[in-house]
């Protein structure tokens, strides 16, 4: 088990801040992902680059990150979204660091 010094994170969408612009990191969130949760979904699957390989902060922020989706796809359903639902992932590992 992970011990995680992260704050609670729940992304901030357009429709709470009433701002035109993005906020921080959420602007793809907002963009690409928020407009879909209102489709109830049964899993997912995440596909992450070598960006973050070696950050050891990532994998708390993953988890909430996880966390907030299956939260978010719950309550914009009305419950027809599983709080559970799978959440597979791949992450390419830095080729550079061999």
């Amino acid at each position: 088990m992970l011990a995680c010094r992260t704050q609670s994170y729940a992304p901030r969408t357009f429709e709470e801040t009433g701002v035109s612009v993005p906020l921080n990191h959420s602007n793809l969130y907002n963009a690409m992902i928020y407009p879909f949760t209102r489709m109830v979904v049964y899993g997912a699957i995440w596909y992450q680059g070598e960006a973050n390989a070696g950050n050891p902060s990532y994998a708390c922020k993953f988890a909430k990150m996880i966390e907030s989706w299956r939260q978010v796809w719950n309550q914009r359903t009305n419950g027809l979204t599983d709080t559970q639902f799978p959440f597979g992932f791949v992450q390419v590992r830095n080729t550079k660091n061999i």
